[in-house]
């Protein structure tokens, strides 16, 4: 089962893919925005809580947003990374409570 999980998603991406390079994050961003259905996605490096570096956004806003989440402290990339799983808003207006500043 986890091996055709695997092997789907790694079609997707190579399906994304784009040029004649290795498969590569940006191919990654562009397959999670085809099939997810979101407006846009990023890719962080992580190593614990705080060492945090974007390293590929599908367009410059969500480029924009990943920096900002990290820069700011806020947002729900943090919050991800806490609890092992996506942190799904629909409306960023509803979460102006939560975060503030990054809203």
């Amino acid at each position: 089962m986890a091996g055709e999980r695997t092997a789907r998603v790694w079609a997707r991406i190579a399906a994304a893919h784009e040029g004649d390079g290795p498969e590569s994050l940006a191919a990654l961003c562009r397959a999670a925005v085809r099939c997810l259905g979101v407006d846009g996605a990023g890719v962080t490096a992580t190593s614990g809580v705080m060492a945090r570096e974007p390293l590929c956004a599908s367009d410059d806003l969500c480029a924009r947003l990943e920096e900002l989440q990290f820069t700011i402290g806020e947002g729900p990339g943090g919050q991800d990374f806490a609890f092992g799983a996506p942190t799904l808003i629909p409306d960023l207006e509803s979460a102006a409570a939560r975060w503030p500043v990054f809203v």
